[in-house]
């Protein structure tokens, strides 16, 4: 997986996403509506056959899109990390 910016502006900024479809844009977008800075998120595929996404993420004043990105994929990992870390758990 690759991520490019394409495009920033006034609170939002537009990255690309290559190798990937709906499942982790999906994620991300998911989190990035629950956050307070975040006006709105969300990504489009390029195309139906190619696995390319557009992420956009419009914050609200003050807020740096960037930052509240990784914000939002640090707090998914934590999530997930617990999972993980649960299902280790029961397996033992």
């Amino acid at each position: 997986m690759k991520v490019s910016e394409v495009k920033r502006r006034d609170g939002g900024i537009v990255l690309l996403i290559d190798g990937e479809r709906h499942t982790i844009p999906n994620l991300v977008v998911e989190e990035l509506n629950k956050m307070e800075e975040v006006e709105w998120a969300g990504y489009q595929l390029t195309h139906p056959l190619e696995s390319k996404v557009y992420l956009t993420i419009k914050v609200k004043k003050g807020a740096e899109p960037l930052e509240t990105l990784i914000k939002a994929l640090d707090k998914l990992i934590s999530e997930y990390r617990e999972v993980l870390e649960s299902l280790k758990r029961e397996e033992s």
